[in-house]
């Protein structure tokens, strides 16, 4: 289940984040992260961020809009996220999804995505599949 950020819900609205083009990227915080829609940038959430070793932040690739007309919404998706060579520590709890920019504090939040029993790292690859739904929807 993804929850969109105020800042990111607008931000993707008014077309300043544009999905299709822009360098988003994702991270992972452990369950001492507490979701708060009023977030807007990566340093309000980096605290909670992973620590394990071979841990990097990743940029999503072939970010893609569709039109659902059937059920009446949008859906935002991207490939995979791969986090290669994750090594044993913090579990992940939610995938992070924000529009890069170099400064943490003006890196725009876009959607938390929580992470349904997700496995402990342990040194291998570690891959956030987005399912059928996609990253998140908008809904009419």
């Amino acid at each position: 289940m993804s929850r969109m950020y105020n800042s990111g819900m607008k931000a993707i609205g008014d077309g300043s984040i544009p999905w299709e083009s822009a360098d988003v990227r994702v991270l992972l915080v452990t369950s001492s992260y507490s979701f708060d829609d009023t977030d807007d940038f990566v340093s309000d959430v980096s605290a909670a961020e992973l620590t394990n070793s071979g841990y990097a932040r990743v940029a999503l690739a072939n970010a893609a809009s569709y039109v659902d007309d059937t059920n009446h919404r949008a859906r935002f998706d991207a490939d995979d996220a791969l986090f290669a060579a994750l090594g044993a520590g913090d579990t992940p709890a939610y995938a992070i999804v924000y529009l890069y920019n170099a400064s943490d504090a003006a890196a725009a939040l876009i959607c938390c995505c929580g992470l349904t029993t997700p496995p402990a790292p342990n040194g291998g690859d570690y891959t956030i599949q987005w399912g059928a739904a996609g990253i998140f929807t908008a809904t009419n």
